[in-house]
This record gives C-alpha cells, sequence and structure tokens, in this order.
C-alpha cells in the first residue's frame, strides 16, 4: 500500500471517530431537535441566551455546529445520578469533553 494511501485510510478513520464522538454526545445530552425554517437545530437549555445551540443547512451541519458551540461555551453541567443526563446550573466552567465517562 502506498503512502498516500494509508494517509487517506488514517484522514477518513479520524473523521469517522469524530462523528460518532459528536453523535454519542448528541445522545447523551439529548438536546431539543428541530427545524426552524431551512435550518435544522440543536439546543441545550430553555432558550437561545442561556443554552447552547447549532444550526445547519442539514442534520450533521447542525451536529457540527452543535459540537462546535459545546466546545467553546462556558457552561455548567452536573450528571443527574440516575441516569448521567446533563442538566444546566447557574455556574459556568469550561467543560471537557470525554464522552467515555459521561
Amino acid at each position: 500500500m502506498e503512502a498516500w494511501q494509508e494517509q487517506q485510510i488514517y484522514e477518513e478513520t479520524l473523521r469517522k471517530v469524530e462523528e460518532e464522538r459528536r453523535l454519542q454526545l448528541i445522545e447523551k445530552l439529548k438536546p431539543a431537535f428541530g427545524k426552524d425554517g431551512n435550518q435544522f437545530y440543536f439546543l441545550l437549555g430553555e432558550n437561545l441566551q442561556e443554552g447552547i445551540a447549532g444550526f445547519g443547512d442539514t442534520v450533521a451541519d447542525a451536529v457540527s455546529n452543535f459540537f462546535h458551540n459545546y466546545n467553546n461555551e462556558k457552561i455548567a453541567i452536573v450528571p443527574k445520578k440516575q441516569d448521567g443526563i446533563f442538566e444546566t446550573l447557574g455556574e459556568t466552567f469550561k467543560p471537557k469533553i470525554n464522552i467515555a465517562g459521561v
């Protein structure tokens, strides 16, 4: 196998792993999902001012935007003891994503 083919396989594998991480985050956090006009959205929280949202022309674009915004927003999340679902609190901190530990 040529080096460029190995690189191509490596990059595709990374892309798939990243996509799986994003979908796992959506599954764990369970943000609201909908369509507003021609845009799909995910919203974690009560509203756009207090929550984290992701928008896109496709569902995949909305997931990508949500994931980006989740990583760059200051939010507070605490696991509920019974099922590991997160809920928003009034305090703020920068979360670190660790899907395996969610």
